[in-house]
């Protein structure tokens, strides 16, 4: 589905909003290596230990340390890119305005509470949760990015792209996860 979604996006936005975009996907995913630190593997392994053995004390242990530490290094990392919002979009992202800097901090964060939430399913052992969340989160996408482009000519650019994928993968924590 992400080959699809990004085919149909660079016939449909500007080179410039496609790379700006893309840009920022590539971003919020290289910056979540630094929110991660290794603690997602460590997530799994211990939540499915723990299990394993019935400590669910432990479990809620793992859990609130890796949310506390990914959320916080999410925050801050975020933090820094608004601080440098106005140096990042003249050097980094080659714009003037700074909406898609700060759209990158806010999806950072928000692609951290999706990969905690990811390999929290998977330390649970819920691995078609796991990937229907993710597969839902790309076929959201591109369906709201299809729809938008078909029916809202004047809402494709970048900018609103990024929204959009941001708003794509909050819906599908929000499918996934248990009411």
């Amino acid at each position: 589905l992400g080959y699809v979604t990004r085919m149909i996006l660079a016939r449909k936005l500007s080179l410039e909003d496609f790379g700006l975009l893309y840009a920022v996907i590539t971003t919020i995913s290289f910056l979540t290596i630094f929110t991660n630190i290794g603690l997602g593997t460590a997530q799994v392994k211990f939540i499915a230990h723990f299990e394993a053995i019935k400590e669910k004390k432990k479990v809620s242990e793992i859990l609130k340390f890796t949310f506390i530490t990914r959320l916080t290094l999410a925050i801050i990392i975020g933090g820094l890119m608004v601080f440098f919002a106005k140096g990042l979009a003249a050097d980094y992202f080659k714009i003037s305005e700074v909406l898609p800097v700060y759209l990158t901090g806010i999806g950072l964060i928000v692609l951290t509470f999706f990969s905690f939430l990811s390999r929290s399913l998977q330390g649970f052992k819920k691995v078609v949760r796991m990937s229907l969340m993710e597969f839902l989160q790309k076929l959201i996408f591109l369906g709201i990015a299809f729809v938008v482009i078909i029916i809202l000519f004047n809402f494709k650019n970048g900018t609103n792209m990024i929204i959009l994928y941001i708003v794509s993968i909050l819906l599908a924590i929000i499918i996934v996860t248990p009411g």
